[in-house]
């Protein structure tokens, strides 16, 4: 069997570099020279485990394969039987990465192919965090060692660490490792601003409810009041505003999961800004007035395309202009 991940062994040239290199480093410390040991177990039972799930994965993937192949037979389709007998060839000739399945796959190929590549995908991930752990603990060590060796005027061998711990960071196989950890990460999903976002006015008895320029809302915005918006911190204006009582509600193109705003009470009175993600109420925050402290409004939820914004009074409304700043959801 042709190992799926081989290109995470630490390469002959580093092997090569880190034993001619151990050897005086080691006569001089002995814990080097144990350091050298347990690098050479550790690496050593990364690849063993590697190499036995990848064996095991592989021959449960294709007695599957031939187990859907006498299905497939009984149908009489001799195309479907030819590209699950390739799959089965090329499996077993360990070809990485596997061909694309034709648009005529049947639908349980196309399953357990799925299930295959998403159980080899963990076993690469696991060897790949394995041996970059072990790459930086190795590093750390070194470089401790060569502090250590430098202080007691060794300088010869504190050179020879250093060697050792230059040749281990540019090793191709750590290097092949690291990037198949980024590889395999999960995509972080970028923050999209609310600025400009399509939304409407669900209800509203506020004076006036809408973006802080008064380019689109309802109710009367006074000029006067529109004054109030430069006392908003870094003195620009916040993003949307409203006086309670009032719900806007944000239709967004795809679901989110995540909402975060800055929220002020730009004027006198206090108010409640409370973020509904669907039906549901997530979170709240209560803005005063009397006390200028700017804070965040966040919430993490189940998955959706609709939030909305409630305005609520505590008590009169009159005079409760509540600042939205950076709206922002992912």
């Amino acid at each position: 069997m042709k190992p799926l991940f081989h290109a995470l062994n630490f390469t002959p040239r580093f092997l090569a570099v880190f034993f001619l290199f151990a050897g005086p480093l080691a006569a001089a410390e002995d814990e080097v020279e144990q350091l050298q040991v347990a690098f050479e177990k550790r690496h050593g039972d990364a690849n063993a485990k590697r190499d036995e799930q990848l064996a095991k994965l592989e021959t449960g993937y294709t007695a599957a394969l031939n187990r859907h192949i006498d299905k497939v037979k009984a149908s009489g389709n001799l195309e479907d039987v030819l590209t699950l007998r390739d799959e089965v060839e090329a499996v077993k000739a360990g070809t990485d990465p596997l061909p694309a399945l034709p648009a005529t796959a049947t639908q349980e190929f196309k399953q357990l192919r799925k299930t295959y590549e998403e159980a080899r995908a963990g076993i690469e991930k696991s060897h790949a965090s394995s041996v970059s752990d072990l790459a930086t603990k190795m590093s750390e060590v070194l470089k401790a060692k060569e502090v250590q060796l430098t202080k007691a005027g060794k300088i010869d061998e504190a050179l020879e660490a250093r060697k050792i711990r230059e040749a281990l960071e540019s090793d191709e196989g750590v290097g092949a490792a690291r990037g198949r950890l980024a590889d395999l990460a999960p995509a972080k999903a970028e923050w999209i601003s609310l600025v400009g976002a399509e939304w409407e006015i669900e209800f509203s008895e506020s004076w006036y409810v809408g973006d802080a320029l008064g380019l689109k809302g309802k109710g009367i915005y006074p000029e006067e009041s529109k004054v109030l918006m430069l006392k908003v911190p870094d003195g620009g204006f916040p993003h949307f505003i409203g006086v309670p009582k009032a719900k806007v509600v944000f239709k967004l193109p795809s679901k989110v999961t995540r909402f975060e705003a800055k929220v002020s009470m730009i004027s006198f009175g206090d108010a409640s800004l409370i973020l509904h993600a669907g039906k549901k109420k997530v979170a709240e925050v209560r803005v005063d007035g009397q006390n200028a402290k700017e804070l965040v409004l966040k919430s993490e939820f189940e998955a959706t395309n609709r939030l909305t914004l409630e305005f609520d009074p505590q008590g009169t409304s009159s005079g409760d202009w509540i600042g939205i700043f950076s709206p922002k959801v992912r």
